[in-house]
């Protein structure tokens, strides 16, 4: 089992750099929500699925979203109001994972720029 685990391993390559959007929906409790939207590259290297990464502009640490397997959309939730964020989606195929670049996000009184 150990070997065909190894080979079925071999088999994947490192997904071509993903590609999204984001679109605001409504807040919750004054908190912002993102939708993230993947375009994956149906031509190329799509990946199997993704995940979004995100944190405040300047800060150090990332956020991580739970992988989507079934779905182009995530949602995060909770952001903070009147603050930057920095995004990414990260598409994974078996062992590889290929970020995109980052879209900065302004979340503005329960509105967003896209800057």
């Amino acid at each position: 089992m150990y070997i065909e685990q190894k080979t079925a391993s071999g088999l994947t390559v490192p997904p071509d750099v993903p590609q999204f959007g984001w679109d605001r929906l409504p807040s919750d409790n004054g908190l912002a929500n993102i939708k993230v939207t993947w375009y994956p590259n149906l031509d190329g290297k799509p990946g199997s699925h993704f995940f979004a990464k995100y944190r405040i502009k300047g800060e150090s640490q990332w956020q991580t979203t739970d992988p989507q397997l079934d779905e182009d959309t995530l949602i995060v939730r909770g952001l903070q109001p009147e603050t930057n964020y920095d995004f990414r989606v990260v598409a994974v195929d078996g062992d590889y994972l290929t970020e995109s670049g980052s879209q900065e996000v302004y979340v503005k009184n329960n509105e967003q720029v896209d800057k």
